[in-house]
């Protein structure tokens, strides 16, 4: 039996609980009793188990993403009998785990057609407008497109389990952020029962790439467009050429550009690689791709990329201060590198150093910013700190 604190964990957890005054919403004391029986109390229970599993087992960390066999054998081993769905909902309570917040914990689980899990989970810095809110939708898109040692970026999302519909600003970003927008299936709970609707029929009047004819299907891809000619012939096959020995971090920000996503020109393709130095002198690389929404309608920026990152590697920057990396030091300096096009009129070069700001401490290091030509890329040199 669990506690009452377990229990008003529980629905938390889940995200049933329906404000009386909600009448269009609201669902009968039967059918929310029998829905949390049967399924939110064996999801729940589940969801402690893996999280027990992980916190006692090896480094003692849960981790952001789990490959194809990874997940085959967690949940053959506490979920053999269960249903796909229930062993999908209780990932979440993992997914919560990464969360920075000081409101509600949010998980999605993204499943790719690879077989591969990357969890979300939002994240809201104290400081900073509600605008640079993460969320968790976004943050498990960003986490599928991180090239990983053993394998490339995700190319598509078939599967989206989250404890509540989306909001609509996420529905908008999985328009463009996802290869196929009439694959992905997205699972949440609601009225007693677990919905099950495919993305398009989220949205009424969709405001996408498709629905503005911007691309043909077969040529929309998770990565992008980067089979686009204008890219081919430019940017793509002179990356490096114009940067004489490109330093690591220059190389890694060069790169992530490239894996962005834009249906704009290709001045608006951009990316950000931050370097973290500890005390100790180690030093880490952190790269992140924009994804461009139609509109520029949130859109999911380099850093919410690079804070993944650091959450995969075992950063703490949510109970320590000054930020701790996964080896227990203390990060005590930053640089960064952003690329974008010379001709592009936006800059994310004030959000970078804040967000820097907050994760290392201090920022003594300028940030280098690389511009591109058509056929080139040059360094502008250093911009001022703030």
């Amino acid at each position: 039996m669990h506690s009452k604190s377990d229990q008003i964990y529980c629905k938390q957890f889940y995200n049933l609980k329906i404000e009386e005054k909600s009448k269009a919403t609201e669902i009968s004391k039967k059918t929310r009793k029998s829905f949390n029986d049967s399924i939110e109390n064996q999801v729940y229970k589940l969801a402690l188990q893996l999280i027990k599993y992980y916190k006692n087992t090896g480094n003692g960390k849960i981790p952001v993403q789990l490959t194809a066999k990874e997940a085959t054998e967690l949940k053959n081993r506490f979920a053999k009998n269960e249903t796909n769905d229930l062993f999908y909902f209780a990932l979440i309570g993992l997914a919560r785990e990464f969360s920075i917040n000081y409101s509600d914990k949010v998980g999605a689980v993204a499943i790719t057609s690879t077989g591969n899990i990357y969890f979300g989970f939002n994240i809201e810095f104290p400081g900073l407008d509600v605008s640079s809110f993460i969320h968790a939708e976004q943050a498990a898109v960003a986490n599928a497109r991180i090239p990983r040692a053993d394998r490339a970026m995700e190319k598509q999302i078939d599967f989206l389990y989250v404890s509540a519909a989306p909001c609509g600003s996420c529905r908008q970003m999985l328009l463009n952020a996802n290869g196929n927008v009439n694959k992905i299936n997205i699972r949440f709970p609601y009225n007693g029962q677990i919905i099950d609707e495919k993305l398009p029929h989220l949205i009424k009047l969709p405001f996408g790439d498709l629905d503005l004819n911007l691309f043909d299907i077969r040529d929309v891809s998770f990565s992008g467009i980067k089979k686009r000619k204008v890219l081919q012939d430019g940017f793509l096959s002179k990356r490096l050429s114009d940067v004489s020995a490109p330093t690591p971090i220059q190389e890694a920000a060069i790169r992530a550009a490239l894996q962005g996503y834009t249906n704009k020109d290709i001045e608006s393709y951009r990316g950000t690689a931050v370097e973290l130095i500890s005390e100790t002198g180690r030093s880490e690389i952190f790269a992140g791709s924009y994804i461009e929404s139609t509109g520029a309608n949130h859109s999911i920026r380099p850093i919410t990329q690079i804070l993944v990152g650091l959450l995969d590697a075992g950063y703490n920057f949510r109970e320590t201060s000054p930020v701790m990396n996964g080896h227990g030091e203390r990060i005590v300096d930053a640089r960064a590198v952003m690329v974008q096009g010379d001709d592009y009129p936006f800059s994310s070069l004030s959000e970078t150093v804040l967000f820097v700001k907050k994760i290392a401490g201090s920022f003594t290091n300028r940030v280098e910013l690389l511009t591109y030509e058509r056929y080139s890329i040059k360094s502008s040199g250093n911009k001022d700190k703030d």
